[in-house]
């Protein structure tokens, strides 16, 4: 039997981050291969193994419960733990734990908000630069589009609402418009938004019938100690219907364990995101092991800040050594 037409499509356009990641797998830089590749296009945290291997080590138990279909978009124990941890360190308020979604990896997230919340042809903004895994989650199969927002180079990318205004002003498919982007950390350039930027991004999407997906995955990965402030939890208070996404792959670092967390107050998306879990579930083990991972209080105290000390302590390091 021949491959689909969608396959062939498909395979036509890899994703560049996968490609990069196979090829440096099959050919890792070492002493010893100095013609190897260093992969510089995905981001893995490995600087707290040292912390997380010991807590991951620790036995579990696992029960009869754990073994048949479950609770496919998030089990009970560990969504009302990670009602505590959104709560505490992203401080995103009244969590309802029945809202929240697992998926396998943020980018089956993505591509499950592509297919359950948007239409083929609709379009999302999304300022540039971006991570460009982007364009493979949300346009590749299910045909949205990105409407982008370019930053200018010379004020270092920052965001700006002008830009936003005039990327809109300028498309002659506003109707196609449903949603805006924003990574905030930012992925690539580590912006932590201004206060000013969440008002007027939140104002710019009141004014235009606009959605907010705001992407919070690097939430705990910044290299200043500061506390983070939600732009999901902004928006929500503001009335803006809005999507918060978050995963398992950066703050800690759990990159092959593969679980993306969605969360929203709108019923009817929270149940479009439910219906894709059948696809994407994150295994009972896995979820187990999280499970007590968010439990741990203490370790969370304990882990979070020396994360930040660690990046921020690299940053310095690199800016020092590198001409």
């Amino acid at each position: 039997m021949s491959v689909s037409n969608r396959f062939i499509e498909l395979k036509q356009s890899p994703n560049p981050i996968m490609v990069g990641h196979m090829t440096c797998a099959r050919d890792p830089f070492t002493p010893e291969n100095p013609q190897g590749y260093l992969n510089y296009g995905t981001a893995e945290n490995h600087i707290m193994m040292d912390q997380l291997l010991p807590k991951l080590n620790q036995p579990i138990t696992l029960t009869a419960d754990h073994l048949p279909y479950g609770a496919l978009s998030g089990r009970p124990d560990l969504v009302q733990n990670l009602k505590v941890f959104f709560e505490k360190y992203l401080n995103v308020k009244n969590i309802n734990p029945e809202h929240i979604v697992l998926h396998t990896g943020l980018s089956a997230t993505c591509e499950a908000m592509s297919f359950s919340l948007f239409d083929k042809g609709d379009m999302i903004m999304i300022p540039t630069p971006y991570y460009s895994g982007f364009d493979y989650d949300f346009t590749m199969r299910f045909g949205c589009d990105f409407l982008r927002v370019d930053m200018p180079e010379e004020s270092g990318f920052k965001h700006d609402i002008q830009y936003f205004q005039n990327a809109y002003k300028d498309t002659t498919n506003k109707h196609k418009i449903k949603a805006v982007l924003i990574t905030h950390p930012h992925n690539p350039t580590g912006e932590v938004l201004s206060d000013k930027f969440f008002s007027d991004i939140v104002d710019f999407c009141q004014e235009n019938n606009l959605e907010l997906i705001s992407d919070e995955i690097y939430a705990l990965s910044n290299m200043h100690g500061q506390k983070h402030k939600s732009l999901y939890q902004y928006a929500c208070e503001r009335g803006l219907k809005s999507h918060l996404l978050y995963g398992m792959a950066k703050d800690f670092g759990l990159a092959s364990f593969k679980v993306g967390f969605y969360y929203s107050e709108d019923e009817q998306a929270v149940e479009a995101m439910k219906s894709l879990c059948y696809f994407h579930p994150v295994s009972s083990h896995t979820q187990e092991l999280l499970k007590d991972l968010f439990a741990d209080q203490g370790f969370l105290d304990n882990y979070i800040p020396s994360l930040q000390k660690r990046l921020s302590n690299i940053q310095t390091r690199l800016i020092q050594e590198l001409p």
